[in-house]
């Protein structure tokens, strides 16, 4: 870890750079700067500020070195690269991809860790190694220095920006800084606890960092409301957590021996009460040849902006049932033969059902919500669907038609980034997207590790995990005996603590605070409209396709860009660990150097230190 405030020695600097929030994110925005710097061969002094919120600079709090082991990765090893493709490296030798630094780290064979998920804690060491090397190699003309702040507020002066933290001793302001990339996660999007639950007894606003469930008494009734990621991981968070030991059974399936400090029960519940698809670590595995894709789903033949409902899912369930039937196909030694005209492709499936009456054909229906036809499923019902997905799991991507039509999504996601960005959905699309879909295909395609949803399904066998509520169940608090109620046909059960485990996104007319509420404020940002075939206006920040915001007055700000999570919405998918999707730091760093060429060409005849 670079030491606080610890500055790198150079000559004073005339341009001052800040980079605000330095997860993953904020370290390739460094990476990209500091690569143009050295193949540009400049030679002006620059200074660099870093904030985050916590010491862990690089790794961010999402992989904050100091979490459990047991809260693990959806992504498997082999994905997670440092070194971008695209552009110069700035230490291409010198930093190792993520598979052979865990290589070298934990003297294993590459091949036998590639498709396995680490801890998040083992990324997050990872990317300080990166830092760390970024750092050790800084050009001479270079000055870094790292500040352990929350920045909430940035003003605009004639002479730069000043920046304010949340610290009521900011010594910020005698910094004047001309260029800002913000990188901040989700954290960005978090909104204030509402005021009423200020007051609720046994409430927690956020899971993260996990350490705070330690005031869940054992032998206490737990509610979780959202059935995602973070469900799992304040569920292991409770058990595993507090000792709990997990042991594989003959037949593959876990066995939990608790404790003694767990919950006596932990109830789930979503607005669906649908569980994450799980997947393995082998599941980048493309069953459909890209060229298929392109012919089905191409961004070049639709008019943007382009209606969702009516013209992009139908391709993407045509799609999918491609995929499935693929992979039915092989399992019988058979070939699906591709063909533009869907109806030949129906027609060889109808074929194929006639001698193989009794497979399940595919159902987008299912697919989409394979409890439409349960109002209430049972804690069985639900427990049954968890022991088939684990199966459809274990074949994975092209021996399981299920795992192979969800594959779909994964495998288009580029390609519909394409189509969504920068307004390419109006505005009833955009919305029906970000409120439904996004969540769908989230729960059908990014799913938890399959070694977590076999935990899960032990601790409900070990009776402290209770599915009887998981959809449609409302939650009120009783002020009189400080519980939660949970509300679920004729049954109501009391907890002790309601827990949301829910990850914040952008929301307009939410209770907002922090740095983007007061960028709105101030007029340095302006909130994105869509107001194509209706009205949309969902919170996001409006950007250029640079990163750049649009202001108040509709003028586009070059001396800030955004990058990663704050893009959400004006563009899609922004994967925390990708270098290369919605890769707005390249060209920031790219714009930064060619504004300090332009004005040292302008001003040859006067000092560098008066080049901003």
């Amino acid at each position: 870890m670079v030491e606080r405030d610890k500055i790198k020695l150079g000559d004073d600097a005339p341009l001052t750079i800040g980079i605000i929030g330095f997860g993953p994110k904020g370290l390739y925005g460094l990476e990209n700067l500091l690569a143009q710097i050295r193949n540009s061969n400049t030679k002006a002094p620059i200074s660099i500020h870093l904030f985050n919120r916590t010491a862990f600079f690089g790794s961010g709090d999402i992989y904050r070195q100091d979490q459990p082991e047991y809260l693990i990765m959806n992504y498997a090893n082999h994905n997670i690269k440092f070194n971008s493709t695209n552009g110069p490296q700035f230490l291409p030798s010198e930093i190792d991809d993520y598979v052979q630094w865990l290589s070298k780290r934990e003297e294993k064979p590459e091949n036998n860790i590639r498709n396995l998920f680490s801890s998040r804690a083992s990324v997050g060491k990872y990317l300080s190694y990166c830092f760390k090397k970024l750092y050790h190699y800084l050009p001479n003309n270079v000055k870094l220095t790292t500040h352990v702040k929350t920045i909430t507020k940035i003003h605009k002066s004639d002479s730069g920006y000043t920046l304010e933290s949340e610290d009521e001793e900011d010594l910020l302001s005698s910094l004047k800084f001309h260029k800002v990339l913000i990188t901040t996660g989700h954290y960005s999007y978090r909104t204030d606890k509402p005021p009423h639950q200020e007051k609720l007894t046994g409430y927690i606003h956020f899971v993260y960092p996990v350490e705070q469930l330690g005031q869940i008494l054992p032998k206490s009734k737990v509610a979780i409301k959202g059935m995602g990621l973070t469900f799992i991981d304040t569920a292991l968070s409770l058990t595993e957590g507090r000792g709990g030991i997990f042991s594989e059974l003959p037949n593959g399936y876990l066995k939990y021996k608790a404790s003694g400090k767990e919950p006596l029960k932990v109830y789930p519940f979503s607005r669906t009460g649908l569980p994450m698809i799980p997947r393995n670590g082998s599941q980048d595995v493309q069953i459909i040849p890209p060229e298929v894709i392109k012919s089905v789903l191409n961004p070049a033949t639709l008019a943007r902006p382009c209606s969702f409902m009516k013209t992009v899912l139908p391709k993407i369930k045509r799609l999918c049932y491609y995929a499935f039937y693929t992979a039915m196909f092989e399992e019988k030694n058979q070939e699906l033969i591709f063909s533009e005209d869907f109806s030949e492709i129906k027609q060889q499936v109808a074929h194929f059902h006639l001698a193989y009456p009794n497979l399940p054909p595919f159902s987008w229906e299912y697919l989409e919500d394979p409890f439409h036809s349960k109002q209430y499923p049972t804690h069985d019902y639900i427990s049954d669907y968890i022991k088939n997905l684990i199966q459809e799991a274990k074949l994975g991507v092209g021996k399981s038609p299920l795992m192979s039509a969800v594959s779909v999504w994964r495998q288009i996601s580029p390609i519909f980034n394409s189509i969504y960005s920068f307004g390419g959905l109006d505005a009833p699309s955009q919305h029906k997207f970000d409120s439904y879909y996004f969540g769908l295909f989230n729960r059908l395609a990014y799913g938890p590790p399959l070694q977590n949803v076999q935990k899960i399904l032990a601790l409900q066998e070990a009776g402290i995990i209770d599915f009887t509520y998981a959809k449609n169940t409302s939650c009120t608090y009783d002020p009189h005996s400080q519980v939660h109620v949970l509300n679920h046909a004729n049954k109501k059960e009391t907890v002790t603590y309601m827990i949301n485990a829910r990850i914040p996104r952008a929301t307009e007319g939410e209770d907002h605070r922090g740095l983007f509420y007061n960028l709105m404020e101030n007029g340095i940002v302006r909130p994105y409209t869509n107001k194509t075939n209706g009205y949309y206006k969902p919170g996001y920040i409006d950007l250029n396709k640079e990163g750049n915001p649009y202001s108040k007055d509709g003028k586009i700000n070059k001396d800030i860009a955004f990058y990663g999570t704050p893009t959400e919405g004006i563009t899609f998918d922004n994967d925390t660990l990708s270098r290369e999707r919605n890769n707005f730091a390249t060209q920031w760093a790219k714009n930064i150097i060619t504004e300090i060429r332009l004005k040292l060409d302008s001003r040859k005849h006067i000092k560098t230190d008066e080049i901003f």
